[in-house]
């Protein structure tokens, strides 16, 4: 774990997607990315566990837009990659971050779900989270949660 610049994790994660994304016609929008936010993080897994998220978001969206933002959410940093797709029910949200989830008609769009697990499973030994929050045909949002630079700085002091 070192320091980590937020802006610098996004850049990696998105800079494959140009072209999915336009022969999709879907909006990219990045907020933030003005923020130097610093973050206390392994790069190479967070970068990993936002091109997850990002790769989900273009499989379940056929129009719209899918927004990354950064931001602080309480105490840590956070990246949040918010899609206009087709969203999830409440027994899909339950079986989200489980390693045997099984989605049934969705599942031809965002796989078996595997990478949601092992990426959660990448943020927690991180002192990281992914939350999730979603409606059935609207969208949903992910946030990944990373500790901050500054937080890590204050407790070895």
């Amino acid at each position: 774990l070192k320091s980590v610049s937020a802006k610098d994790v996004v850049t990696l994660a998105i800079r494959d997607y140009d072209h999915i994304l336009q022969e999709k016609g879907l909006i990219l929008r990045l907020e933030g990315m003005e923020n130097n936010l610093q973050l206390y993080a392994d790069r190479e897994k967070v970068v990993e566990a936002l091109r997850n998220l990002l790769n989900n978001a273009i499989k379940c969206t056929d129009k719209g837009t899918i927004s990354i933002r950064i931001g602080i959410d309480g105490n840590q940093g956070m990246i949040e990659v918010k899609d206009t797709g087709i969203g999830m029910d409440e027994t899909t949200l339950g079986r989200l971050f489980t390693q045997n989830r099984v989605l049934g008609k969705e599942a031809h769009r965002s796989g078996a779900g595997l990478g949601l697990y092992i990426s959660k499973h990448f943020m927690n030994l991180q002192k990281g989270d992914i939350t999730v929050t979603s409606k059935k045909g609207e969208g949903s949002c992910f946030k990944l949660l990373i500790p901050l630079l500054k937080a890590q700085e204050g407790a070895a002091a």
